[in-house]
This record gives structure tokens, sequence and C-alpha cells, in this order.
């Protein structure tokens, strides 16, 4: 799937064009733990895809430097998508180089603090971040424990681990002034959430199950003789 991602830097000229240009928007919500920090042009266009139908995600910027900063900074973005579905994973956007000089315990310490606390109010969650931090400052546990979105701008990469691939800063798509991020995806992400009933989605009602009418029939028979 082809998808983009938006915030307050990108001027949508017609939803329209952009709706037929792509399958899925990933939406900033904000950043920090201030909640006057909220992205000036989510709520608009968290509508826009809506009345769309595009399937759409959203990512909350990291500036915390602790795992209590990032708990706060969770508990923000929460409060700011609160009564919203989303058909695509929930993010933190962890790429600020003063993060990054804090070292590889305390990145997956933030990481994780924040991700467990949006996770266990029920959302599909994972975290965005760049080779350099990868490779660097974040711990395998953390890798394997949240869907991973890649920056790496490049026609091609050889990081396979990844849930959607940012591939370019400087995208063109029909509706939009100036560049864009571009974004490839691979995986179902939209079954998996609303089969699971996260993100918004109620958890679809199992049926019982029922006997074949033959075989009940030949139970009956069997136990009259």
């Amino acid at each position: 799937m082809k998808g983009i991602d938006l915030s307050y830097a990108n001027k949508v000229t017609d939803w329209s064009a952009v709706a037929k240009s792509v399958d899925f928007v990933i939406l900033r919500a904000g950043y920090g733990k201030e909640y006057t920090q909220v992205d000036s042009n989510f709520e608009k266009y968290y509508a826009e895809c809506k009345k769309r139908n595009i399937p759409v995600g959203c990512y909350w910027y990291c500036y915390a430097k602790t795992k209590a900063e990032a708990e706060k900074e969770a508990g923000v973005f929460l409060k700011t998508i609160k009564s919203k579905q989303f058909e695509m994973p929930i993010y933190y956007d962890v790429e600020e180089y003063n993060i990054f000089k804090l070292g590889k315990k305390a990145v997956s310490e933030i990481i994780t603090a924040f991700c467990e606390k949006v996770e266990k109010a029920g959302y599909f969650t994972g975290f965005y971040s760049n080779p350099n931090f990868l490779h660097n400052v974040i711990n395998d546990t953390v890798k394997s424990r949240f869907t991973l979105w890649l920056a790496h701008w490049n026609t091609n990469t050889p990081y396979c681990e990844y849930g959607i691939w940012q591939k370019s800063s400087k995208g063109k798509i029909s509706g939009i002034n100036g560049n864009v991020d571009i974004d490839v995806c691979e995986t179902d992400f939209t079954a998996q959430i609303k089969a699971l009933g996260l993100n918004g989605f109620s958890k679809p009602e199992t049926k019982p199950e029922t006997k074949p009418e033959t075989e009940i029939k030949i139970s009956i028979e069997f136990n009259g003789k």
C-alpha cells in the first residue's frame, strides 16, 4: 500500500485527489507533554480522512528525556486521540539528536514507557525512527516488541523488520502543495486492528459453534436406541 504522513507543514488543497492517490495516511497528532502542543491540522485532517474512508493512523513527536516525561507525553497523546478510530497503528516519533545522546538504555526505556502506556489503553502501538537510532540506541527488546515505522530515504532498504517504510521526504501527491513524505506498507494492519478490537474498534463477536444437523440426529437416535 502507498501512503503519506501529514502535519501542520503540509497544505492539502484537494482531498478528493489525495483519496485517489493514496491507500492510507499517518497524521501528526502533536508533540511534547502539553495539550497545547496538539498539531494545528490534526482534527481537520482526521475528519477529512474519515469523510473519504482513507485508513488513518497517527503519531506523537517525542521530546521526552526520561521515562516519566515519556509517560506524561503518552497521557497527553491519549487525551488527544480519545473517541477516535484508527485503521493504522499509533506511533511514537523518536528522532531528536538530544535524545540520541542519552544512550541505548535511556532511549529504549523512553520508547517502552510511552508505547506500553498507549498499548494498555487499547491501541496497536509502534515507534518511528531511523537506522542510526536502530543500530545505536534502541535495544533488541524494543525492536521486537513494537512495530517499526522506518525512516530511510532511499530507493530501497536493507532493513526488513519494518511495518511501514518511509522511503522519501520529497514525494509529490495530487492535491498537496509541495513535497510530502511517501510511505510503503505491506502489512494488513487494518484487518489485525479490527480483529483485535484495538484503536477504538470493538472486537467482533464470535458466534457459538453449533453441531451439524445430521450429527445431532445421529446422537438422538443412538441415545434412544
